[in-house]
């Protein structure tokens, strides 16, 4: 790091522009650079995938387009992908390979949008991420790493002729996604030692990373499991006992960032009221842990954010 100034001349002070990064190289690397050569090369190159569900491609264009065109524009909205199901209806040869392995074969004209046979050098193909959480777009990308000559999406999802109405059964058909009975076994040996609450959070868990499949089926199964803390209140109706269990449920999910409502679990939505929202976002904050030094530090605050600490506090007290 290193600063380059004029003593005689008073400039300001910016911290931004203070400092800049450098590196020392040597006379070798220095005539390397000048004559331009080749620093680095990645053998063979590696050609990013894209994957998406039907309808559901990026778009790019400017901020004064007129959209309307955009949308009647069949070229604005090739893809990689769409061009790969082209190319497999009309040459027979592509149909030979599954989607990762098309660039070995095939060259992708970024300007046209569409493949073409490859004639030179090496390439191979890996398909952009995605997560089982993401859902239809994660099954999706499996059967594209393993179903070869798919010609549209419609292709993919049907099996020994069945057409499946979403890519997770066509997936499971074809053996590369198991069902749900590892999720059933997990809860199975979790509900013999395991506390209800501690299981309630296992399920919510589960829902959220794990892409259960039939959520509403694993609650009926393992319900009063989940709920015999609640179940052992008296004058408490199965009705209210489940709902109790639910809304515990759906604690965790918040927690992550989710809503028991995503899963249909539920008849009718549990929808807190704003207070209940709040005293648990209270709650959440009085238990957060404050050192000695914290506190020292909070004792010797000026006057003003000490009246705002107070009055906060003050808040606090009329909502509990």
């Amino acid at each position: 790091m290193f600063h380059l100034g004029n003593n005689a001349v008073p400039e300001d002070i910016d911290e931004i522009q203070q400092f800049q990064q450098a590196r020392w190289i040597s006379p070798p690397e220095a005539m390397w650079r000048i004559y331009q050569l080749c620093l680095n090369e990645m053998y063979p190159s590696v050609k990013s995938l894209q994957v998406h569900l039907e309808n559901m491609q990026h778009v790019g264009f400017r901020e004064d387009t007129n959209l309307l065109s955009i949308l009647h524009n069949q070229q604005a909205s090739k893809t990689m992908l769409t061009e790969y199901f082209q190319m497999n209806q009309l040459d027979k040869d592509a149909c030979r390979f599954v989607y990762k392995e098309f660039p070995e074969y095939y060259v992708w004209n970024e300007d046209k949008k569409y493949w073409s046979q490859r004639k030179q050098r090496n390439a191979i193909g890996r398909l952009t991420a995605a997560s089982p959480v993401e859902g239809e777009r994660y099954y999706l990308r499996l059967l594209l790493n393993h179903v070869n000559g798919a010609t549209s999406y419609q292709s993919l999802q049907t099996v020994n002729g069945i057409k499946f109405d979403i890519f997770r059964k066509a997936a499971e058909q074809f053996g590369l996604h198991e069902s749900d009975n590892n999720i059933d076994q997990c809860l199975e040996e979790a509900s013999l030692f395991q506390m209800t609450f501690t299981l309630r959070r296992l399920f919510a868990t589960l829902l959220v990373y794990c892409g259960v499949h039939n959520p509403a089926a694993v609650w009926d199964k393992y319900k009063d499991a989940m709920s015999k803390d609640f179940a052992k209140t008296n004058f408490m109706s199965a009705r209210n006992t489940e709902a109790k269990a639910l809304q515990s449920i759906n604690y965790f999910l918040e927690s992550i960032g989710k809503s028991i409502i995503e899963y249909a679990l539920l008849a009718v939505m549990i929808v807190n009221s704003p207070d209940e929202k709040l005293l648990k976002e209270i709650h959440e904050e009085l238990n957060i842990p404050i050192s000695e030094n914290e506190l020292f530090t909070i004792e010797n605050l000026n006057s003003e954010k000490k009246k705002s600490l107070y009055h906060h506090s003050r808040k606090i007290k009329k909502l509990q």
